[in-house]
């Protein structure tokens, strides 16, 4: 007798302070099985997410201009490259060949420095082979500038940093030979 009142006195107390149903066959809890899933976010696969969505045009790979686009010179580390500004592209991009001619290393560093018109700027860049340019300014880097006039017919490009207005003016397109039938 003293254990069926314990293990009903058991019952009493338990079914206050517990989610669960009592078996009435065996004296013991029956809890349902729950499963609970929980996403742990992975760094790794965050960074890789953004590299996944990473779009470069194909003139921009090849190293040709169309109407959206500008090239100009600029100077990184001290030395002379040729960028191509252009909303096409998501990202920054930084020719694979120019980093040791740079003297830079490849790594996950944020933030490199280049100059333009004499204007200092900072964006992160992706390395990739690139033909005809040596580096690539994106819509990443694009969108950091605010407003911009742009006039691709002069190829100008106006905008405001920290207060003071830069005005960019692209260089023409090198002619590329076209090819011709000849009968």
């Amino acid at each position: 007798m003293k254990n069926k009142a314990a293990v009903e006195a058991r019952k009493k107390i338990q079914i206050h302070n517990t989610v669960g149903a009592w078996c009435q066959d065996t004296p013991r809890w029956n809890f349902p099985l729950m499963m609970v899933l929980i996403e742990v976010p992975d760094i790794e696969n965050e960074q890789n997410d953004e590299v996944d969505d990473l779009e470069i045009s194909l003139h921009a790979i090849r190293g040709t201009c169309n109407s959206s686009t500008m090239q100009l010179p600029a100077k990184v580390s001290g030395k002379i490259v040729l960028v191509l500004v252009d909303s096409g592209n998501t990202h920054n991009f930084l020719c694979e060949g120019l980093v040791p001619r740079l003297g830079l290393k490849i790594q996950k560093k944020r933030g490199l420095q280049f100059v333009v018109a004499n204007d200092n700027f900072q964006a992160d860049f992706y390395t990739i082979p690139l033909e005809g340019f040596d580096m690539i300014l994106g819509v990443k880097w694009l969108c950091t500038l605010g407003p911009i006039l742009w006039d691709f017919s002069s190829l100008i490009m106006q905008f405001v940093v920290n207060k003071k207005k830069i005005l960019w003016q692209g260089q023409p397109p090198e002619e590329v030979p076209r090819l011709s039938l000849i009968q």
